[in-house]
């Protein structure tokens, strides 16, 4: 009984792991299903935000993706350095898969992307608002507290709606494994200090989705459960 439970937790623990955070990234043919983390696509272009605050790139500190049953969410926080100043925002997004997509994936002009095998620009999931183009909301920290605006989701190119995309080359710019979409922002509260800063403009998102570390506790709890074991194992052998 107590061999049954033990194999029962650790199985358990080991699916839970395997499951809900991923230990490596997928294969280009596979589901792109987990929890990972992000990074920045290049160059510390995370989200930009044009006339927002100078022209510079928000460079991701910390943040997560989760994709799953049809739905891409991006949380997390970023930074940006202006005039010797450091500045953070933290963003919310959440996306929708839709099949109403161009042909496999879009890649920026001269960028690595457009070097992806076929089977990376077939393996490309797209994502898309529908008939709500609002993919979530910026927050301001620190001395932009009290700041927000809404960002929408806009066309890659211009000729049409291209949606966000998912994928090897996804980010937009090289072929590692991430996600990106153009957007549109705009300030609906300006930050409680009276900070002065752009109220409307467009930009995008560039992020990499990196494999996610397991829980910090786990390892110790199968350390435990198995260190269990032993113990017991050499009760019973002694007893014999």
């Amino acid at each position: 009984m107590y061999r049954s439970i033990v194999a029962a937790i650790t199985a358990f623990s080991f699916s839970f792991a395997g499951s809900a955070f991923a230990s490596s990234l997928p294969a280009v043919d596979e589901s792109y299903e987990g929890s990972y983390k992000l990074a920045n696509a290049f160059s510390g272009h995370g989200l930009w935000l044009p006339g927002f605050l100078g022209n510079n790139t928000w460079s991701v500190q910390s943040g997560s993706a989760t994709y799953g049953a049809g739905s891409l969410s991006l949380t997390g926080r970023v930074k940006q350095t202006e005039a010797g100043s450091d500045y953070f925002l933290d963003f919310d997004f959440l996306v929708y898969e839709t099949t109403n997509a161009p042909n496999g994936l879009v890649c920026g002009g001269g960028h690595q992307c457009n070097n992806a095998t076929q089977e990376m620009r077939d393996n490309i999931v797209h994502f898309d608002m529908g008939t709500s183009s609002i993919m979530g909301t910026v927050s301001g920290a620190g001395v932009l507290a009290g700041l927000s605006m809404d960002i929408t989701m806009r066309p890659l190119d211009g000729t049409g709606r291209k949606p966000g995309q998912l994928g090897y080359g996804g980010n937009w710019t090289t072929l590692d494994f991430g996600y990106s979409n153009w957007l549109a922002w705009d300030v609906t509260s300006k930050a409680t200090s009276g900070f002065v800063t752009g109220t409307s403009g467009n930009g995008d998102i560039n992020l990499d989705l990196m494999a996610a570390p397991l829980p910090a506790g786990l390892p110790l709890v199968l350390t435990g459960i198995l260190g269990l074991y032993a113990v017991r194992r050499k009760q019973n052998k002694a007893a014999a």
